[in-house]
């Protein structure tokens, strides 16, 4: 997998590395769309990319780790008195709590976690979004501003491309929520908004037993339609620091690759297809991070 320092530089093959960090290792577990895409970054920055993406894998399990929603808010004071110790100096003994205390040493934010965290409130709710902005809007302030975050490790402040990381990010956890509509319906879970729903016609029996039907369908193209408008958005936008949020800006690849594996599965959740990887992936993020596009 290549890695490019600056915008100058071309894209060489990274060297050899030693085992991965817990961090690493969790996000390649975990989160590997971002594992691939944090390869990109300079070697230097690259293991903050990932306790700060281990950390959000923590808060986003929140949901399917506790019993009750109550549990769940407990957890989420953990994370943020975690904070409060790392701002401290007095970092809690916990391998992605001690890797956020070396990135703050690094320049990461720590107060910028926090909204994360708050955002992660709305997963413990047993109500669905009420219209598809509020979906939107959920994947804009968990994604979006997760890879906010990551460009200030990467000392991007052209506006244009924070704007096209935000969109990158949102329009990834759209469509990663498209993707875990199985995984979701199981625990009678919708992220399927009201709204759209009411427009549909979709039944709630079919959503939560994943059974095919015309109206799911459509339900679901009317998300689809809203993630390829934000990875338009992404890739129209004109970004002067495009080759050095490469790494983070490469998630709309990854988001456009998955969109078009819903549209050939014609939409439907219940189709096996929406939740295949390409294999080719590491292969045509290398490919794109080469010429610069993404």
């Amino acid at each position: 997998m290549p890695h490019k320092t600056t915008d100058q530089q071309e894209w060489q093959p990274m060297p050899d590395e030693p085992a991965l960090s817990y961090c690493a290792a969790e996000i390649r577990r975990y989160d590997r769309d971002r594992f691939l895409t944090a390869l990109f970054a300079p070697p230097a920055i690259r293991e903050n990319l990932f306790a700060l993406y281990a950390f959000n894998h923590e808060i986003a399990k929140t949901r399917e780790s506790v019993s009750e929603p109550m549990v769940g808010r407990i957890r989420l004071q953990w994370w943020r008195e975690a904070l409060d110790g790392i701002e401290a100096n007095e970092p809690r003994k916990h391998e992605v709590v001690e890797a956020l205390y070396r990135a703050q040493q690094s320049g990461l934010k720590i107060d910028s976690l926090r909204p994360l965290i708050d955002a992660r409130e709305f997963d413990l709710d047993e109500t669905a979004p009420a219209t598809l902005d509020e979906l939107v809007a959920y994947a804009r302030k968990t994604s979006g501003k997760l890879g906010l975050t990551a460009a200030s490790l990467l000392d991007i402040d052209d506006p244009d491309t924070l704007k096209a990381v935000e969109d990158a990010g949102t329009a990834h956890a759209v469509v990663g929520l498209i993707r875990a509509i199985p995984f979701h319906s199981r625990d009678r879970r919708r992220f399927i908004p009201d709204d759209v729903i009411a427009e549909s016609g979709a039944g709630l029996d079919d959503l939560f037993e994943l059974r095919s039907s015309e109206e799911l369908k459509v339900a679901v193209s009317r998300i689809a339609r809203t993630a390829d408008k934000l990875i338009r958005q992404a890739r129209k936008a004109r970004t002067r620091q495009g080759r050095a949020a490469m790494p983070l800006l490469l998630l709309t690849s990854v988001a456009a690759s998955n969109l078009k594996r819903i549209a050939k599965a014609g939409y439907d959740p219940a189709s096996r297809a929406i939740l295949t990887a390409s294999p080719m992936l590491a292969a045509n993020l290398w490919l794109r991070a080469t010429i610069g596009r993404y």
